[in-house]
């Protein structure tokens, strides 16, 4: 699994409000079954109510990494920077 970042520019994450690792098995959609590994671990962004207008939803895939141990630290480092930590 490669690590895929979904922003052009670090600048892009103050957009957003908080950020979470959440697992993948299939795609972003489909949570890991009870006895399933997942495939990659996804860091989720909830973006500002502001910049939300006019999508049908707030969380959006930030990037995926290939452990969560990395996706969480990469999460942290999401905090940091936006100064949600």
């Amino acid at each position: 699994m490669q690590t895929l970042f979904y922003f052009n520019n670090v600048s892009q994450l103050s957009d957003f409000e908080s950020f979470e690792v959440k697992p993948v098995s299939g795609g972003h959609s489909d949570a890991p079954k009870q006895d399933e590994e997942p495939k990659f671990w996804s860091v989720i962004g909830t973006l500002k109510e502001e910049k939300a207008e006019g999508l049908q939803g707030r969380q959006f895939p930030v990037a995926d990494l290939p452990s969560e141990l990395y996706a969480g630290l990469f999460a942290n480092l999401c905090e940091q920077i936006t100064g949600k930590a």
